[in-house]
């Protein structure tokens, strides 16, 4: 893959942004991000994405008669990155996993209108929308995650065609897969993932909701970990980092929407 790779931003270090230990400020005290105490008796959920659109998935907990705590574990960082000067022509596909990459996909055709006309892959029927009300061009199903979306990409290729895959910096799946079937695939970090900063631990809740791996590594890494209860995956990738680090209730949604995050709630408010 032809790599762009950004220096990271200066971030504070874990002692610097997490109070460990039984005896850390809130510890055996239920409060809300910012402080206050926690009013409802409905059963509380920490959400911690997805970071882009927190205050919509926020709802869809009230809505099942949940309590939200917006706790972002990660921090999205954009990156100044030019795509129209990293490719030569028009590439055969255009790639993005996840609706941060958008925003750099967006500026790159108001450039050069001609990738409008470019087929689009996109992981996620919301950040699909997002790209078609862009005027990109889906050139497939909608789908749930990297694995298949380069079985898409692929099956619609031949060897050799170029891809313009945008991503993050704790993306690698999709170049992976795409590069071991013959595709070459140019693969600018446009924006990076870094911890979110916090005062202290997030307060216990009856679940926790982790939007991507990196979210269930950020959890991993601190004292928290070992409080966790039951947790719920976006989608499967985020299941099989959570299985990985040992935990013993997960599941993961059956599509990636706020919709089925209520329903999921609901189902466990059913047999409390």
């Amino acid at each position: 893959m032809h790599r762009i790779e950004r220096p990271r931003a200066r971030v504070r270090s874990r002692s610097a942004r997490r109070t460990r230990g039984a005896g850390a400020p809130g510890a055996g005290r239920r409060t809300v991000a910012g402080g206050g105490p926690i009013m409802s008796s409905d059963p509380t959920l920490l959400l911690t994405g997805p970071v882009e659109r927190l205050a919509e998935w926020a709802e869809a907990v009230r809505a099942a008669d949940w309590e939200p705590i917006v706790w972002p574990l990660v921090q999205v960082v954009p990156c100044d990155v030019d795509l129209v000067e990293l490719i030569d022509g028009l590439p055969g596909w255009l790639a993005i996993t996840s609706h941060s990459a958008l925003d750099a996909l967006d500026r790159a055709s108001r450039n050069m209108p001609e990738l409008l006309t470019v087929p689009l892959g996109v992981v996620g029927a919301r950040t699909a929308e997002a790209a078609e009300h862009l005027g990109f061009k889906i050139a497939h199903d909608p789908v749930d995650n990297a694995r298949e979306l380069a079985l898409a990409i692929i099956a619609a290729s031949s060897p050799g065609t170029q891809v313009l895959w945008p991503r993050g910096s704790l993306a690698h799946e999709l170049g992976e897969l795409l590069e071991e079937a013959g595709l070459e695939v140019t693969d600018p970090i446009v924006y990076e993932t870094h911890p979110a900063l916090h005062d202290g631990p997030p307060p216990p809740t009856e679940a926790v909701f982790f939007a991507s791996p990196s979210a269930v590594g950020e959890l991993a890494s601190s004292d928290s970990w070992a409080t966790l209860t039951r947790a719920i995956a976006i989608g499967d990738t985020t299941l099989a980092a959570l299985l990985e680090q040992g935990a013993e209730d997960a599941s993961a949604l059956p599509e990636p929407t706020p919709d089925a995050l209520a329903q999921r709630l609901r189902e466990f408010s059913q047999t409390c």
